[in-house]
């Protein structure tokens, strides 16, 4: 993780776009992917929920931001639960951001410059393996041993291809 926030690009070109928690939504933390639902808007907004595609499937990527105004930062323990008012962010190729790498549970985890994500079905970033779409790409490294926990990653995203 580089800095405080989640969009580390100094002047972000994408589109910001203010959204609500789906109610039965349980967590969804700052750096997670998701998408809109199809349920009725609330106060003229959207409804999110954890992007759950599938596996690396090509689709838009929207990114939750944190909500200081709200308590909640860029971490991995501090949750928006449903019914919060969020917001998150539509992103373009060559952006830099801090998004949360799902810990492979069981294995010696590390990350090398370079390295290659999708999204998950958690709504996570997950190494490739294989995905339909690899649209990010690790600018730190995490040696063995230090991601023992979902955590958040440095990336740039590269555009939605494979």
């Amino acid at each position: 993780m580089k800095g405080q926030t989640i969009i580390l690009s100094s002047e972000p070109r994408g589109k910001f776009e203010e959204f609500v928690v789906a109610s039965g939504v349980t967590t969804l933390l700052p750096g997670m992917f998701m998408r809109k639902t199809t349920a009725a808007l609330q106060n003229g907004r959207a409804s999110v929920q954890v992007e759950d595609a599938g596996d690396g499937v090509k689709g838009p990527v929207c990114i939750l931001l944190e909500d200081d105004l709200q308590g909640v930062v860029a971490n991995t323990t501090t949750a928006f639960t449903a019914g919060a008012r969020v917001r998150g962010y539509w992103p373009v190729a060559g952006e830099e951001f801090n998004a949360l790498l799902g810990d492979v549970s069981g294995t010696g985890d590390s990350v090398a410059i370079h390295d290659l994500f999708g999204i998950s079905s958690a709504g996570k970033l997950k190494a490739n393996s294989s995905y339909g779409s690899i649209p990010f790409e690790a600018i730190e490294a995490l040696t063995i041993g230090t991601i023992t926990a979902d955590t958040l990653l440095a990336v740039q995203y590269r555009g939605n291809q494979a």
